[in-house]
């Protein structure tokens, strides 16, 4: 239990930090930017927004995914990483046993070629925390907002 917390606090630290660290990508056109796939901008995503996979990661586990195959990975921090999830505008995957990383294309709401991350910590079926970044492309944080959190609610005393 206390690995799982300490890889949580490492990957909490890290997305938290990595707003001020991440270089700018390339320009885009406005056409450029929407037509981007999910796939697309996993390529692109920086390392410091995924602090378990490198690039060479995350190129492996799209191979993996358009040759049918299990899309598994030994990361970083020598655990398994999986892709569970490929589709045109979204995909998931899973990094560890407490983290998993969600990509999907601007949507509702969201401004045009905008990336949404959405990270998921879970240390129990009873105690996880959804927090939602959107970026636009060049990784320059636009918003974060905590979804949903039990993680300090069921660590309260009553």
């Amino acid at each position: 239990m206390k690995r799982h917390l300490t890889i949580l606090f490492l990957s909490v630290l890290t997305t938290l930090l990595s707003a001020q660290t991440v270089a700018p990508a390339d320009s885009l056109t406005a056409a450029q930017a929407d037509s981007l796939t999910a796939a697309d901008i996993f390529r692109q995503l920086p390392d410091s927004l995924t602090p378990y996979l490198s690039q060479n990661n995350r190129l492996d586990m799209l191979d993996f995914m358009s040759a049918n195959m299990k899309a598994e990975v030994t990361n970083l921090l020598d655990g398994k990483s999986e892709m569970t999830l490929l589709s045109p505008d979204s995909l998931s995957v899973r990094l560890s046993d407490v983290l998993t990383l969600g990509i999907g294309c601007g949507g509702t709401g969201e401004a045009s070629g905008s990336v949404r991350l959405h990270y998921v910590y879970t240390l129990s079926p009873e105690q996880s925390e959804h927090v939602t970044a959107i970026y636009d492309r060049r990784w320059q944080l636009l918003s974060r907002r905590v979804v949903s959190s039990s993680l300090l609610h069921n660590n309260l005393p009553m």
